[in-house]
């Protein structure tokens, strides 16, 4: 495809034939695990923003009560672990959407020992 400036426009393209768990192309997927549980709930409330945005209002409500309990300064490691445990559930149920809030919940998952 060409541009309006000619310059030629590559685009990615992904052909599936047949088969099942097919995943596409994943851009962002972490590497590399959080430095610290508060470094890494900054980097996960955008991506529950995000994945909030495409399901359903109960679970969005999940969610919203999982970072309420992960923010709170005094919470017990086995309550965040409750709330991270409660968002892997959601993120796990919404497919590729839910890919990168799963990988970082998980990560932070094993940051509180667990």
């Amino acid at each position: 495809m060409t541009s309006g400036s000619g310059f030629q426009e590559h685009h990615n393209t992904v052909n599936m034939y047949g088969g099942t768990g097919n995943r596409g192309i994943s851009y962002d997927q972490r590497t590399t695990a959080p430095v610290s549980f508060d470094a890494g709930l900054r980097e996960l409330r955008p991506l529950l923003a995000g994945l909030r945005a495409g399901i359903p209002e109960g679970d969005g409500r999940t969610l919203d009560e999982a970072l309420g309990v992960l923010a709170e300064p005094e919470a017990q490691p086995q309550n965040r672990r409750n709330a991270l445990m409660a968002i892997i559930g959601v993120a796990a149920t919404a497919g590729t959407l839910g890919e990168s809030v799963l990988s970082l919940a998980r990560q932070l998952l094993q940051l509180l020992g667990g």
